[in-house]
């Protein structure tokens, strides 16, 4: 079995079915979503961007030493929408879309994540994963109403 990814060298962690930030981070800058790196409150890492006038964040969730971490969660928000965002619609929504939960964040504004395993994840599926996510967002702005 060749364990060699896109990027030309052999990475243990995918095979593990955990990945680092850096190897996450250059996964997704192959299908135009450049990152910055960066920590959260407990020295695990997080990625931060702009996609479109849209800024996320990509959280990383059970992590061992703050690296080789098991699953990402991205996550945008869209704060001052001028209109709450009805329940009947953040239900339609999360009913007919199989990427991109929608919910309501603690200050009333309408948010988007989605969460990825990397367990068995390669470089090519954590692209195609960001490539989901910026279809999802596309959608959820056009929705919104969110001028960019």
């Amino acid at each position: 079995m060749n364990l060699e990814n896109s990027l030309g060298f052999y990475d243990s962690a995918w095979a593990a079915g955990t990945a680092s930030a850096e190897k996450v981070k250059l996964a997704l800058e192959q299908v135009d979503l450049p990152t910055k790196l960066k920590t959260d409150g407990v020295g695990d890492p997080k990625l931060s961007g702009t996609y479109d006038g849209i800024k996320y964040a990509i959280i990383f969730h059970n992590c061992t030493n703050h690296s080789d971490c098991e699953a990402i969660q991205f996550l945008a928000g869209f704060s001052e929408m001028p209109e709450p965002l009805p329940a009947r619609a953040i239900n339609a929504w999360n009913t007919n879309h199989l990427i991109g939960r929608v919910f309501i964040d603690g200050e009333g504004d309408p948010g988007i994540d989605a969460v990825f395993v990397l367990r068995g994840a390669t470089t090519e599926s954590i692209g195609q994963y960001g490539k989901y996510w910026k279809m999802a967002l596309d959608e959820f702005a056009l929705k919104l109403g969110f001028s960019r």
